[in-house]
C-alpha cells in the first residue's frame, strides 16, 4: 500500500459516471466547416503542379520523368572517381518492429 494519503474531495478519489442508457460518444468538434473534397483535390494537385514546375526551373530537371533539361545547369553522370556516398540511395532506417526481424524473437532469452 503507499504512503499517499488523499482526501476524500482530490481528484483521485472522485469518479465521474454517466446515466445509464446515455449513448457513449467521443468529444468532437468540427472546427473548420464540412470538407469539399472534390475542391481539395484540386487544390492539392494544382499546388504539387506548381512546386514541381518550380523544382524544375531550378534545378533545370524534370523530376518525374528523371532527367536532366537544358538550361544553366550542366548535369553529367557521376564517374567511378565519385566517391560512394554520392552514388548510393538513401540510407533507411531499421524497423523497429519485431515481426519484421526474425532474428531478435529467436535471439530473446526467457526468464
Amino acid at each position: 500500500m503507499s504512503g499517499v494519503r488523499l482526501s476524500p474531495g482530490s481528484p483521485g478519489v472522485e469518479r465521474v459516471s454517466r446515466a445509464p442508457g446515455s449513448p457513449r460518444s467521443p468529444a468532437r468538434r468540427c472546427l473548420f466547416g464540412p470538407v469539399d473534397h472534390e475542391a481539395l483535390s484540386r487544390e492539392l494537385s494544382r499546388r504539387r503542379r506548381e512546386l514541381e514546375d518550380e523544382k524544375r526551373e531550378r534545378w533545370n530537371y524534370d523530376f518525374s520523368a528523371d532527367r536532366p533539361l537544358q538550361g544553366a545547369l550542366c548535369w553529367e553522370l557521376a564517374g567511378p572517381d565519385t566517391p560512394d556516398y554520392y552514388r548510393r540511395g538513401p540510407h533507411l532506417r531499421p524497423s523497429k518492429r519485431r515481426s519484421d526481424n526474425p532474428t531478435t524473437a529467436d535471439n530473446r532469452s526467457v526468464t
